[in-house]
């Protein structure tokens, strides 16, 4: 009944699964191994998938992100460089239409020269920033997952722990360690008894 839960209850679960989870990761490599450690070996598998779906989906919605705020740069930026290439045009047109005898003036050509590859600059870095935005709409659309999982989780085998026969070897040996102590310590007291 999720009526009876509390923030403290989701508190706990969430700390307690925290707990069952290890992510581990080498400096030589940038592959990251997580794993879950629990009484059952389906769960261990479940929370371990559940693990790497969030992330798939965090690292996704953090490119979507990025992809957008890059779109949105490129058509702002868009719109400024095309004002600027109608304005160059426009100087250009309005030079064209001032001098008509241009061939006959060294300084007039030089003069157009240069407004002619201050429209060429322009409009090449308009063509940049379009082709730039297509490839920004192509990946908004594919928003491929980051995440590239080399071994899907699996149930595990055989049980990591409780080492059950371990734990039997060490208690013999501490039952052993005691109950010599105890009767050494049994010995001295009937020694000091009788004496």
């Amino acid at each position: 009944d999720s009526a009876s839960i509390t923030e403290n209850d989701i508190k706990k679960g969430i700390n307690s699964l925290t707990g069952l989870i290890k992510v581990s990761s080498s400096r030589e490599s940038p592959l990251l191994i997580i794993s879950a450690t629990s009484n059952e070996s389906n769960l261990s598998r479940d929370i371990v998938s559940a693990v790497i779906n969030e992330l798939d989906r965090m690292q996704s919605e953090f490119r979507l992100s990025r992809l957008i705020e890059k779109k949105v740069f490129i058509e702002k930026r868009i719109k400024t460089v095309l004002k600027e290439l109608t304005n160059a045009e426009e100087e250009l047109k309005e030079f064209r239409l001032r001098n008509r005898e241009i061939k006959l003036s060294p300084a007039l050509r030089l003069q157009e020269d240069r407004y002619k590859r201050e429209v060429q600059t322009i409009n090449q870095l308009y063509l940049t920033l379009k082709t730039q935005y297509e490839i920004a709409q192509i990946d908004v659309v594919e928003r491929s997952s980051n995440i590239d999982i080399i071994d899907p989780p699996e149930s595990p085998l055989f049980r990591i722990g409780p080492r059950r026969k371990l734990i039997v070897i060490i208690s013999m040996f501490f039952g052993v360690i005691l109950g010599l102590v105890l009767g050494i310590f049994k010995d001295l007291a009937e020694a000091i008894k009788k004496a």
